[in-house]
């Protein structure tokens, strides 16, 4: 079970990652073409590197600076932060959305800054659909039974995580939910260790069993 959370994880994660450069890139590429401001373009890259260095906080720093901890608020926020950013960027490039590259689309347009001007559309939108599904899995197995177990104000303080920061490990450990100090502990790595017990203390006892 553990295995295919951090699977999840990764997977979600490197799709957002790839879905950020793609839209980074498009933008960027886009703004330099025309040599001018395009508001609703520089939304889109600036929603992107905010994504890319959220990425950077959960990937990097949390597991290896701070052992896999970190509030889950913050978690909380900057999903949402991002879902919504995610959703009025398309918006946005949907209200002028050139059809038809062959027309004039700016004073100083090129058929293939147009295209990538058009391309910014299905990224962003693939990047809101991965985020949208992360949300879900983080509100399922994270969220709700955190406030559940240990109060809204939990929420505050460090929690730990599996890798990606989607799946909560206190709550989703036996032991913990079980109201035994003695479960899972998250390696700076992402994976799971279980800490040293006295095996007079646990024999018998299934919750400790370590679960495969």
């Amino acid at each position: 079970m553990v295995i295919t959370k951090i699977t999840t994880s990764i997977s979600l994660r490197v799709a957002e990652f790839l879905f950020a450069v793609a839209v980074l890139g498009l933008s960027s590429g886009v703004l330099a073409s025309y040599n001018t401001n395009i508001p609703r373009v520089t939304f889109n890259l600036v929603v992107a590197i905010f994504d890319i260095i959220w990425l950077a906080y959960i990937a990097l720093i949390t597991p290896k600076t701070l052992a896999g901890q970190t509030p889950s608020a913050v978690v909380f926020a900057c999903q949402i932060i991002l879902w919504i950013f995610y959703l009025a960027g398309w918006t946005v490039i949907v209200d002028e959305f050139p059809k038809d590259c062959n027309k004039s689309f700016y004073t100083r347009d090129s058929k293939d800054t147009c295209h990538a001007y058009q391309a910014i559309l299905p990224f962003s939108i693939l990047n809101y659909v991965v985020l949208s599904t992360e949300l879900g899995l983080f509100y399922s197995y994270s969220l709700v039974p955190e406030i559940r177990n240990f109060g809204g104000k939990h929420l505050l303080q460090n929690t730990t995580y599996y890798w990606g920061t989607l799946f909560n490990a206190e709550t989703t450990a036996t032991q913990c939910c079980a109201g035994i100090g003695t479960g899972d502990v998250v390696g700076k790595d992402g994976g799971v260790a279980t800490p040293h017990l006295d095996e007079e203390a646990v024999a018998g006892n299934p919750v400790n069993e370590v679960k495969m």
